[in-house]
């Protein structure tokens, strides 16, 4: 039996995917789900026709990053990130980066890049339908994301 996870909704052989967060391979994650977007503005001339001339260079939002893994590997990253904490033992604090490394048959590899993960909280209840008691879900803010080297916000300073 071919073992699946998911990314972004869409189903990928677990043995071609590589998720690495804080430098840790995570092991046993069964899915993780990401998106960015940037928000324009129409820039329009007060003449006759009204009509829009260009647009903003908008806003960049990277919002977040959730994986759904087990406890244990959850708590290994927890620990890592903690070590990096002023006081050793605070995740919440450290910002860090990962990477996801998939392919599909057929396909050349991807690798996409978190540049600034930090926690933003966890789901660890097994208690809804369907739910699987031994995984639980972190959720991370990020603040930017390539897409296989291609980025959707500008140069800028960073």
């Amino acid at each position: 039996m071919i073992e699946l996870v998911t990314i972004n909704g869409k189903a990928f052989e677990a043995s071609g995917c590589r998720l690495t967060v804080s430098g840790l391979k995570l092991k046993g994650w069964k899915s993780v789900k990401y998106g960015d977007k940037r928000t324009r503005r129409k820039i329009q001339l007060v003449d006759k026709s009204l009509a829009p001339v260009s647009l903003t260079q908008g806003t960049y939002d990277a919002g977040q990053v959730t994986i759904e893994l087990l406890k244990q590997s959850a708590h290994a990253l927890r620990m890592r990130v903690a070590l990096k904490s002023s006081d050793g033992r605070s995740f919440g604090e450290p910002a860090f980066n990962g990477s996801l490394q998939y392919t599909q048959k057929g396909l050349p590899s991807a690798t996409d890049e978190f540049t600034g993960l930090s926690f933003a909280g966890s789901d660890a209840n097994a208690t809804s339908p369907g739910s699987d008691p031994l995984y639980e879900t972190l959720v991370f803010d990020v603040l930017k994301l390539k897409w296989s080297g291609f980025k959707l916000w500008n140069g800028g300073l960073f």
